[in-house]
């Protein structure tokens, strides 16, 4: 299955990514893994915080699940999180909140859908 590659979301100020359209695989999609990669220009950022946000109708997003990065995750600039047995229509990905971002620093997310069953 390809990977749908959501925009890239700057940590300098909270932004969420484009809405993508995840019902092309046959019905709403339940369960899902988001990749978040880190590029901290200055070795700044302390603190870190991904959403997943989930819609049925394309307008109307709510948070299905939010990662908080370990220590661990920090230093390896990465992570990896599933939600699972959250059927919906549409995805976007959000960064819920951050410390010590400066100016150049971004995380690129990467997602991938997989139906129930």
């Amino acid at each position: 299955m390809a990977h749908l590659m959501l925009e890239d979301s700057t940590i300098t100020s909270l932004e969420t990514s484009n809405a993508v359209r995840v019902t092309g695989y046959g019905g709403p999609v339940e369960n899902h893994t988001v990749e978040a990669k880190v590029t901290d220009a200055d070795a700044s950022v302390t603190a870190l915080s991904i959403s997943l946000l989930g819609s049925l109708d394309g307008s109307n997003f709510y948070t299905l699940d939010t990662h908080s990065f370990s220590a661990g995750e920090l230093s390896a600039l990465g992570a990896m999180f599933h939600v699972v047995n959250k059927p919906v229509k549409y995805v976007k990905v959000q960064v819920a909140s951050h410390t010590g971002a400066a100016a150049g620093d971004t995380v690129t997310i990467r997602y991938e859908p997989k139906l129930g069953g």
